[in-house]
């Protein structure tokens, strides 16, 4: 049950407070609501409504920094394939943004970033849309991690390529 001052991630937005709680008349219905505040700049109120279950479970517990390291050192050594089509892709891509699973939003993230670095390497670019969930990706990804570690979310890659490089091999 989610208590006024609790932290916790809520869908895209990411790590969130929970603010109050507070009924509005909406449609001539009052309706009760949590009013969370994200924690990442640019600080946003999000209204909650109390009686929508799919949004509602969007909400989760924010993980511990142990959780957060094993997901990063369990991260697989084989790379995830490229889906060619683009549709498909994007519809995966957008199933992992909307989801909570960080080792899918980790994988993805590593997938988009090999993908762009061997467009680089033919003298291309990604496309638009891969761009866009790419950073959209990384924003989700290094907030959280950023949040739970206490480290800016500019120095997350860096501390997840670290923590790779010194991880044993499996």
């Amino acid at each position: 049950m989610l208590k006024v001052n609790d932290i916790v991630l809520y869908g895209a937005a990411g790590a969130c407070t929970v603010r109050e709680f507070c009924k509005k008349q909406v449609g001539g219905t009052e309706r009760g609501y949590a009013v969370l505040e994200t924690e990442a700049p640019p600080k946003t109120t999000i209204y909650l409504p109390l009686e929508n279950e799919a949004l509602m479970s969007k909400i989760k517990p924010v993980p511990s920094a142990d959780e957060i390291l094993e997901t990063i050192r369990s991260l697989p050594l084989e790379e995830d394939p490229w889906i060619e089509d683009e549709e498909r892709r994007r519809q995966c891509c957008r199933e992992i943004l909307a989801g909570c699973d960080r080792a899918a939003l980790l994988r993805l993230v590593r997938t988009l970033y090999l993908h762009q670095t061997a467009q680089r390497r033919q003298g291309k670019k990604l496309h638009s849309a891969d761009e866009r969930i790419f950073k959209e990706a990384q924003r989700l990804l290094h907030n959280e991690i950023g949040f739970v570690l206490q480290i800016p979310a500019d120095e997350v890659p860096d501390f997840i390529s670290g923590l790779l490089r010194e991880a044993p091999p499996r």
